[in-house]
């Protein structure tokens, strides 16, 4: 779960998002929504149809997975490694055969938080472009 607890002074910054892949569209493994390549507007989701079963209803405000400030925002990991470390997790115990995982470069922008999802860093926008996908079996000789 994504915790924000501080607004950014910057317009954009560059993270790293785990993404599902599906005949060359990216697909968020918490919502289902999927991730155009442009400057996109991420949209406030009506329902929630993840790909994988683990990720909670965080539409549900008496669900403890809700946070508020989510809402209408996509999150990335700061640091690269961090960002392989969950792609490997739901590759290997997760991944439905339907999808491949993935890690996206993006540049996030918008009404920026910071925050922590577990442990590690991020940070979440209102916007997102794609700037590339990250070669997976740089990381992960196993992908």
């Amino acid at each position: 779960m994504c915790r924000l607890y501080e607004k950014m002074n910057v317009e954009s910054t560059t993270a790293y998002k785990v993404a599902l892949k599906k005949d060359k569209r990216y697909y968020s493994p918490a919502t289902g929504i999927e991730y155009k390549k442009y400057n996109e507007q991420i949209p406030i989701p009506t329902e929630i149809n993840p790909a994988l079963d683990y990720y909670y209803n965080f539409l549900n405000k008496k669900h403890f997975a809700y946070n508020r400030e989510m809402i209408g925002r996509t999150a990335a990991f700061i640091d690269k490694s961090k960002a392989f470390i969950e792609a490997k997790d739901i590759k290997y115990s997760l991944l439905n055969e339907e999808y491949s995982i993935c890690i996206l470069k993006v540049e996030l922008s918008n009404d920026l938080m910071r925050g922590t999802y577990g442990i590690w860093n991020i940070v979440a926008g209102r916007k997102m472009r794609i700037i590339g996908e990250e070669n997976m079996t740089d990381r992960d000789p196993e992908s």
